[in-house]
């Protein structure tokens, strides 16, 4: 007989909004292992569907798996998804509180079906904003010194094995990955999942608000998490959530990393404030064939010239270094020119002034000339974690108004857009254990 897992047949379509969710079966006096059975729900029609984290993880080499149970039969997973498992089993035996059915990408979609996979792709934002929490999970070492370290705001000491322990912690491989940006941007609760260890990643926010200098040092990780912030920011503020310009985005993450060239543009879509509609249809047909996209130069070209046309720059200079960012997004890294760019953007948005400030925590040592004013390549003019703001206008502005995770959740919960409150799952107590 035949115990290997195969998928049951369903038509994803554009009519029919589903997916599909791994629910985690508790062991039984009769059967002492933990289960998984595989169900399609729909959404995001909250009121059928079931309260579920959706899983944030690195993917890792395919050469080895490692078995789980999927009604009865057998499917294999990448060790590290193997681990987030057997993590994921311990916190909710230890009474964490967290749902029991998951989202995760390589187990709800069927990778070897390209019109099921084309579907889904669609539906990520929708699935990551519909989710009662996400989970990023680093790694089964609980690095618990730093754990601590970011949880408790009244610890001021780092010693060295605190300081060796935040490195591994914020320089993880996790955070170099292009997808993770808009996973844990829409998430309405975060959470970060570290050996046995769980806690609320918007304490990353306190952390780097108290610490700035840790800036630059985890810079990758510090990105991610100020465009969340700037975006729950944004929807108090403005009642809708509405991401950054493209040209932003790509500024700030152009250095993440992408199976295929063309994901580091597809994976920022869904947090753009631009119509991406006309670069969704561009991109369409190498949905099935990403590794395809480029071969022809018209193609790449076609989606460079949209990008930049949506920046809503008009000078010479810098319509140029627009497009050959995206040009080195699509190809090559060039963090000179994207320094370059996002400093102009910046400039190009800000009321005129006499006298620019620069808040500590640049991009790159590099500077060059924007008409009189020497600057220093990729200065966060508008801060929003510095000790000191600074407006462009040399006014101090009003502080963040994120204190702690727990009053970005009540003022979130307040503009409405956090959906599924504490009682689906995910209670504020389960720091961690």
């Amino acid at each position: 007989m035949n115990t290997t897992f195969t998928y049951y047949e369903c038509q994803f379509d554009d009519s029919n909004s589903q997916i599909r969710l791994l629910e985690l079966r508790k062991p039984t006096p009769d059967h002492f292992k933990w289960t998984f059975e595989l169900g399609i729900h729909p959404l995001p029609s909250r009121s059928r569907t079931p309260p579920f984290a959706a899983i944030s993880y690195e993917w890792g080499g395919p050469d080895q798996t490692r078995p789980i149970f999927i009604g009865g039969r057998v499917m294999g997973v990448q060790p590290n998804l193997w681990d987030c498992l057997q993590a994921l089993c311990g916190c909710i035996q230890s009474n964490q509180n967290l749902p029991t059915h998951f989202w995760i990408d390589s187990i709800c979609i069927n990778q070897k079906n390209g019109s099921e996979k084309t579907n889904q792709i669609r539906l990520l934002d929708d699935i990551y904003q519909s989710a009662t929490c996400v989970i990023s999970w680093l790694g089964k070492t609980p690095h618990a010194r730093a754990m601590e370290h970011l949880i408790d705001r009244s610890t001021s000491r780092e010693d060295i094995w605190v300081r060796s322990d935040l490195h591994h912690l914020l320089n993880a491989t996790y955070w170099t990955r292009m997808w993770i940006v808009q996973e844990v941007v829409l998430a309405q609760m975060w959470w970060i999942l570290c050996g046995d260890r769980l806690m609320d990643g918007d304490q990353l926010i306190d952390f780097y608000s108290r610490r700035p200098r840790h800036q630059d040092d985890f810079r990758k990780a510090y990105n991610i998490v100020e465009e969340r912030n700037a975006f729950n920011e944004r929807t108090i503020q403005r009642g809708s959530r509405r991401g950054s310009p493209l040209i932003q985005l790509l500024c700030r993450f152009f250095n993440l990393q992408s199976t295929y060239a063309v994901d580091k543009i597809r994976a920022l879509l869904a947090l753009c404030s631009d119509n991406t509609d006309k670069i969704n249809k561009l991109l369409e047909p190498f949905a099935d064939r990403l590794e395809d996209f480029g071969k022809n130069p018209n193609e790449a070209s076609q989606v460079c010239d949209e990008v930049v046309q949506l920046s809503g720059l008009s000078g010479t200079h810098e319509l140029g270094l627009a497009r050959e960012l995206v040009a080195g997004v699509l190809g090559a890294h060039l963090p000179r020119i994207a320094a370059q760019l996002d400093l102009i953007l910046k400039d190009k948005n800000a009321p005129p002034t006499t006298a620019n400030k620069a808040v500590p925590g640049t991009l790159s040592p590099f500077t060059f000339t924007c008409g009189s004013q020497p600057r220093a390549l990729g200065s966060s003019i508008l801060d929003p974690f510095s000790e000191d703001p600074i407006s462009q206008s040399g006014t101090r502005r009003a502080p963040n108004p994120f204190t702690s995770a727990s009053d970005r959740r009540t003022q979130l919960s307040k503009s409405g857009f956090m959906t599924r409150q504490n009682e689906d799952g995910c209670k504020d107590g389960r720091q961690n254990h």
